[in-house]
């Protein structure tokens, strides 16, 4: 994905700007350290419950994975609780 981007980028030419939406951080990670100077940001965002196809370590088969509930404690679980009770 890094890789594409790039080729992306440089299609566009030196004034382009893009938003990657993907689901961790490790790509927005990679995009940083290789444009550490070109102002990179990145904006996370969390989930509350249910699953993720991914590997269990770098180069690992896909695999599905649940997501485990929020804490009590947590702060997603408390907005989470709100819309329920409002919405």
């Amino acid at each position: 994905m890094v890789e594409t981007l790039g080729r992306l980028m440089r299609h566009h030419g030196p004034a382009a700007k893009a938003i990657v939406w993907e689901h961790n951080t490790h790509v927005g990670q990679l995009v940083r350290e290789r444009h550490v100077d070109e102002g990179v940001v990145l904006v996370g965002f969390g989930s509350y419950r249910g699953g993720v196809i991914a590997g269990g370590e770098w180069d690992a088969p896909m695999e599905r994975m649940e997501v485990p509930p929020g804490r009590p404690a947590a702060g997603r679980t408390c907005c989470t609780g709100l819309a329920r009770r409002t919405g």
